[in-house]
């Protein structure tokens, strides 16, 4: 998947999304972080953690859209020293991401503040690949 697709296609499954989904989950896990995962036969086991060469497992990804703190982790991760507005002024979540040459923005109108900042990013993600 290019990545002007990967990001489209996350950005428009975001905006379409009711609640925490752990496909797209999974994806953002695979496709933007790289995490490392093996399959099981429960199904597929995500790299948790790695210290001394002792790795745990888990059954599922980080759930970013569940969590406020794991999107603005991975922001924090992918776009180290970009700055972040966040308001949810009449009921609809509203986030400008700046980086270092633009401004970008994400809204859901269900007020998910999570879901405002993953689309934030990948719209930024997005510029940056086509801008390359």
């Amino acid at each position: 998947m290019a990545d002007l697709t990967k990001y489209a296609d996350l950005i428009e499954r975001l905006e379409k999304v009711t609640g925490p989904d752990r496909g797209i989950d999974r994806d953002i896990a695979e496709h933007i972080v790289g995490t490392k995962y093996r399959s099981t036969q429960r199904g597929r086991e995500w790299l948790e953690d790695s210290h001394g060469g002792v790795e745990t497992w888990t059954r599922y990804p980080v759930p970013y859209t569940a969590s406020i703190d794991a999107a603005i982790a991975l922001i924090e991760k992918i776009l180290p020293g970009s700055e972040l507005e966040i308001t949810n002024l009449y009921g609809v979540a509203r986030v400008t991401l700046h980086d270092v040459e633009n401004s970008f923005h994400g809204s859901d109108p269900c007020n998910r503040i999570n879901t405002a900042l993953l689309i934030a990013l990948f719209r930024t993600l997005e510029a940056k690949a086509g801008a390359a």
